[in-house]
């Protein structure tokens, strides 16, 4: 899905072929300004920030030396192989590496506990 916030802070998502601004569906726009209230936009104390979306993604190393980046704490596996007269004991030195990586989407929290998840988007917004 594709998305922007505008300049004035009003979410619009892309459908059929063109950017929308997105109107609020529990706005009660008769109680309200038109076309102020109305938009789902940055004003609502329920508007999140647009996040980057982080997956871990967990790496395993087995070394029977040294960690797998130098700083990681090795574990140690002792098991045994083998069965009755045949069997021996095996010891398994690993590090286990836990990073977090962009998925390459964009999470926006709005009200009544939706998120919404973009391919592509934009924010136009000042930082100021």
């Amino acid at each position: 899905m594709k998305g922007k916030i505008d300049e004035y802070g009003i979410l619009h998502i892309f459908r059929r072929g063109d950017m929308r601004e997105q109107k609020c569906p529990y706005a009660n726009i008769e109680d309200h300004m038109p076309n102020v209230y109305s938009v789902c936009s940055d004003f609502c104390p329920h508007f999140g920030e647009p996040e980057a979306e982080m997956e871990p993604v967990t790496t395993c190393t087995v070394n029977e030396e040294e960690s797998c980046d130098g700083d990681t704490p090795m574990n140690t596996l002792k098991y045994e192989v083998g069965l009755g007269d045949d069997a021996y004991q095996h010891t398994l030195n690993y590090s286990l590496r836990i990073n977090d990586t962009l998925t390459g989407c964009t999470l926006l929290h709005l009200c009544h506990g939706t998120v919404l998840v973009f391919d592509e988007f934009t924010d136009e917004r000042s930082a100021e």
